[in-house]
């Protein structure tokens, strides 16, 4: 699914230019109500969910203002490592005597 959606990413990069990108705070993002976590109930009313913001239906004259364009990566990400295995949990315990040799 990632190298599917890399795919549509790349597509509409090359098919766009930044001049026609706007940026869309929190606070009007519907995509960011999900992410925060947002009970069915709340979204079944949810205005900003299922007609986005108020502004974006008005003259572009009246859309937020662009803030400028940085090359700084504003977050990165620690990555973290998983173990995954198809034994049982048990077995592998038993192979290590300790936990840190498990790692």
């Amino acid at each position: 699914m990632f190298y599917l959606n890399y795919q549509r990413v790349a597509q509409i990069t090359d098919l766009t230019s930044p001049s026609q990108w706007m940026h869309v705070p929190t606070s009007s993002n519907p995509a960011d109500i999900i992410t925060r976590g947002i009970d069915v109930q709340s979204l079944s009313h949810n205005q900003l969910w299922w007609s986005g913001p108020t502004w974006l239906s008005q003259d572009r004259k009246f859309w937020l203002a662009r803030p400028p364009l940085t090359d700084e990566v504003p977050e990165t990400r620690q990555v973290k490592l998983v173990l995954a295995s198809v034994l049982p949990a048990t077995t592998l315990l038993d192979q290590y005597s300790d936990l840190m040799r498990l790692i």
